[in-house]
């Protein structure tokens, strides 16, 4: 046991009880777990089979548990403990991802299923997946889905955030992880080493010439970014799959190895608190992006379809008023959302509307900052469904971040948008 700082103590020999060595797989990855009834004791988990072993502090004996056969199919899946009770949702194995829920029933010393009421995402593996206790729900984002049999074995991302409720053992989907926010440190298309500390997502990456983490926080949807001023980081991102005890989290602590003096190779353990991680972070602004209920966009947008429809014929039918032209044409837009998009046309050349512009617009400057970016990005997805079904083009209304703060972002029309509905508008 490290009592101290580099200060280590034998407490003893451990005896091992049910253990064959030749059980563990060729790369072995530990999970530890603590109970909240059972303080001197931990619960271990081998990744890939799922089998389990607790260790009694008290007695010093290492016991294999479980009666677990079947192994290879949940490699690198998300591991909790919720309960005192452990469960194991989704992971890898025989070329193919899984989103199968389960969970070890203590009473049994066996693995079950723990069927959700409702579809679970394709895929929960390779992407930001923890159990948040405080609310008691699953969190899953940015999930790849593989299967040598499908899309010529090629991964595909899933940027949709879901939410898993133990409450009701349903699934339900919140909104979708802003893509622009991923490419700027490259995890798009790649994962660098991700850390889930039961509250923060943390993302380690380097950019030159500091490393760099991003703190994500599913709960208040905030999007963070702590930068190493002091260079203690290394500017190496570690391979989750063979290195995982070289950057870790325990508690509310961050630790990590690196080289204290590059010609000895001498090796320093370092930590840092999650909390002073936070607080010298800079907010970014949302992790995700929420919106409407996609069965409620789709409906949307079949009623701008017929709407559209309904439009064109009554112009071909109708007889020519004096007070109109042969280019009047019915609006599928509400008199708000016509305002918005005239608004985004006079600003441009500015660089697009401010977040308080929209507000204003909007009507919602009395409310509170998570309502007004709730009706906010709720407006905004809506009327994009709409100029897709109207104009064919995909996300007209974009968001960059302003030229004086990254942290804060303007919204704009495409440049394809902007010419046909200047037209329009103009």
């Amino acid at each position: 046991m490290e009592t101290s700082p580099s200060v280590w103590v034998n407490l003893g020999k451990v005896t091992s009880i049910n253990i064959n060595e030749s059980d563990f797989p060729p790369v072995v990855r530990v999970y530890s777990f603590e109970s909240n009834s059972d303080k001197q004791s931990r619960t271990f988990l081998i990744d890939c089979t799922n089998q389990v072993y607790r260790f009694s502090f008290k007695t010093r004996v290492l016991e294999r548990i479980d009666k677990t056969y079947y192994r290879g199919y949940n490699c690198l899946a998300a591991k909790f403990m919720r309960k005192d009770t452990l469960f194991s949702f989704g992971g890898y194995g025989f070329w193919q991802t899984t989103n199968i829920q389960t969970y070890f029933k203590n009473s049994t010393n066996e693995w079950e299923s723990y069927s959700p009421k409702n579809d679970a995402p394709k895929a929960i593996n390779d992407g930001l997946n923890g159990y948040i206790s405080q609310k008691d729900i699953f969190f899953s984002a940015f999930n790849t889905f593989h299967s040598d049999s499908e899309n010529e074995g090629k991964p595909q991302i899933d940027y949709g955030v879901y939410i898993f409720s133990f409450k009701d053992k349903t699934w339900q989907k919140q909104g979708e992880i802003d893509v622009s926010n991923l490419k700027e440190f490259g995890i798009d298309k790649t994962r660098p080493y991700t850390l889930w500390t039961g509250k923060y997502f943390l993302i380690k990456y380097y950019d030159t010439p500091q490393g760099k983490i991003r703190l994500a926080d599913p709960i208040n949807n905030e999007l963070y970014t702590w930068t190493d001023t002091k260079k203690i980081l290394d500017n190496k991102v570690e391979d989750p799959e063979h290195e995982m005890l070289k950057f870790y989290c325990w508690h509310d602590t961050l630790y990590f190895y690196n080289y204290a003096d590059n010609k000895n190779k001498e090796i320093r353990k370092i930590k840092i608190s999650i909390d002073q991680i936070k607080q010298e972070s800079v907010l970014m602004g949302n992790f995700y992006e929420t919106g409407m209920n996609w069965k409620m966009i789709a409906m949307l947008s079949m009623g701008g379809i017929l709407l559209m429809i309904g439009g064109i014929y009554v112009l071909k039918n109708r007889k020519k008023e004096a007070n109109y032209t042969e280019n009047v044409a019915v609006s599928p837009f509400n008199s708000q959302e016509r305002i918005i998009i005239k608004a985004l046309i006079e600003h441009q050349e500015n660089g697009g509307l401010e977040n308080q512009e929209i507000h204003e617009l909007l009507g919602i400057t009395h409310k509170t900052s998570e309502n007004q970016r709730k009706i906010k990005s709720e407006f905004i997805k809506s009327l994009n469904a709409k100029l897709m079904v109207t104009h064919g083009i995909n996300e007209s209304i974009i968001r960059t971040p302003t030229d004086l703060d990254k942290r804060f972002f303007k919204y704009k029309l495409n440049k394809e948008s902007f010419d046909i509905l200047n037209g329009d508008y103009a």
